[in-house]
């Protein structure tokens, strides 16, 4: 998108901007382009979604949801967001963005669980519901129509995910607002608190989903789960869910090397992530003893 694009969407994000300003390509996220945008002495991140991304992504959804991310607190980027994805978010110039190294220290992993739990005890309604078994058709269709070909154990593979499913139903689901992407990247600290951006794949889901998320993304072994899950209760871990985080890392690394496959037929380099990931949720079935 050229200077003149973004100056026609800049005014219909902000009527009244005047025509001084900088704008700085930042480089984007997988379905998204961001542009740091200097007006005056105020500075914004524009975000332009990809085209690819509408097949994945529903943006009226994310826009409400986000919203009250929002009102909750846990954003702080203090936005504008269109029902089509364009985001005008407020630049922290002076946070940092995490990284999985920063979660080793106990401060940190406890900012994030207070907002973690802000969230997932808020009582707020996510305008959608985010459903492992949806999103797997769904995935799965994509492909199809592309006639795409399936590793060769796949469906056993899948057969034993559905095992895994109808498992968690008999432990119990517990379906709160969600964030359903929680990477590092996507933890800000600013003024000493953590922000939540990018709230694409929010919405209702089991609140262990985050948690197991946020283990796989920074590579926690067991023992950091364990101080994961302490942080999380304040001590006081109930006893199905040490196997309920298990169990959504085994399911994220299967929706998502499927994920990764949908990013393969529309043309992004995704087949070793997508094979690492299927690979390491047949591991996880393994070390389960999911027969």
């Amino acid at each position: 998108m050229n200077n003149s694009e973004i100056e026609k969407l800049l005014k219909q994000l902000i009527p009244n901007v005047n025509s001084n300003y900088y704008i700085e390509c930042q480089g984007g996220g997988l379905t998204n382009n961001n542009y740091k945008v200097s007006i005056n002495n105020d500075c914004y991140v524009l975000r332009i979604i990809k085209k690819s991304s509408e097949k994945m992504i529903n943006r009226l959804d994310e826009c409400k949801n986000n919203k009250i991310a929002e009102k909750l607190g846990i954003d702080r980027s203090y936005f504008i967001i269109r029902e089509d994805g364009t985001k005008l978010s407020k630049f922290l110039g002076d946070g940092t963005t995490l990284r999985d190294v920063d979660f080793k220290e106990e401060k940190i992993l406890i900012k994030l669980c207070k907002e973690l739990r802000k969230l997932h005890n808020s009582g707020e309604k996510f305008e959608n519901k985010f459903s492992p078994i949806e999103i797997i058709i769904k995935y799965e269709n994509i492909l199809k129509a592309s006639n795409w070909v399936f590793y060769k154990d796949y469906l056993e593979i899948r057969k034993k995910i559905i095992k895994l499913l109808n498992l968690l139903s008999n432990i119990g689901v517990n379906e709160v607002p969600c964030h359903n992407d929680l990477v590092p990247e996507n933890c800000i600290i600013h003024d000493e608190e953590i922000s939540l951006i990018d709230w694409e794949y929010s919405g209702m889901n089991d609140f262990m989903w985050d948690l197991a998320s946020f283990s796989i993304e920074c590579e926690f072994n067991e023992e950091e789960d364990l101080k994961l899950l302490n942080t999380y209760f304040n001590g006081d871990i109930p006893s199905e869910y040490k196997m309920k985080l298990n169990i959504y890392k085994v399911l994220q690394d299967f929706i998502w090397s499927i994920w990764g496959n949908v990013k393969v037929i529309e043309g992004e380099e995704f087949s070793e992530y997508a094979f690492r990931r299927y690979d390491r949720c047949k591991h996880g079935i393994k070390n389960m003893k999911i027969n």
